[in-house]
């Protein structure tokens, strides 16, 4: 098998997998660009989450994680119970 190209540089990979590009392109990058890019990418993704999380008071970090689970009943009951106390 063929190793991929990069999808950021078009080099070819070292290794016949190369590495998820997520958050920077969709596709397979190599180690240089993974080590380079692709990493200090996620982690400044997760410190701004992180700072965002922060700032929220508990109630908004609650209604985010009810809103995340996707669950539709929990989002109409909060929806129901908490809108009068949070204008969204």
């Amino acid at each position: 098998m063929e190793n991929p190209k990069c999808c950021i540089c078009n080099r070819e990979c070292e290794n016949e997998y190369g590495n998820n590009a997520q958050p920077i392109k969709e596709g397979r990058c190599c180690d240089d660009c993974n080590d380079r890019k692709v990493i200090p990418a996620r982690i400044d993704s997760y410190l701004k989450s992180r700072k965002r999380n922060i700032e929220q008071n508990p109630e908004q970090r609650r209604r985010n994680q009810v809103i995340s689970s996707g669950n539709k009943w929990a989002i109409e009951n909060w929806n129901a119970t908490h809108n009068e106390k949070l204008k969204i």
